[in-house]
């Protein structure tokens, strides 16, 4: 058994090709990996399995990464969110984290970086 293997990522994103490549690297690492493909669908995943950490896309239809962010930090105050944005961005990387974010990631990503920043939330070295 893998040393990730009980910390479980929730991807979100509209953009299906990105998000699988996603789920993939992070699967390769040995995370658990669920997946939805707005913010509606997210908190309904979170509402139906216990989830140690959020990465989501900002931009997406019905409900973006910030309103999402907003609604975790309500109910799922100890789950960590990292927002991907593309290029320009209606949100601020400040606004990001006034809203509860860990951080915010420009596309496209590192998926080391968001490897260590997911280690770091969980207290993995």
């Amino acid at each position: 058994m893998n040393q990730y293997s009980n910390i479980t990522i929730l991807v979100v994103d509209d953009e299906e090709q990105l998000k699988e490549t996603v789920i993939m690297h992070l699967e390769l690492e040995g995370f658990n990996v669920l997946s939805a493909c707005n913010g509606k669908e997210a908190l309904e995943v979170l509402e139906n399995n216990h989830v140690d950490f959020v990465l989501s896309d900002i931009k997406m239809p019905e409900l973006d990464g910030m309103e999402l962010t907003v609604e975790i930090r309500k109910k799922y105050k100890e789950v960590p969110v990292v927002l991907l944005v593309t290029g320009f961005s209606k949100y601020s990387e400040k606004q990001a984290l006034e809203n509860g974010a860990l951080g915010l990631v420009e596309k496209p990503f590192d998926m080391d970086k968001i490897i260590e920043m997911i280690k770091q939330s969980q207290k993995i070295s």
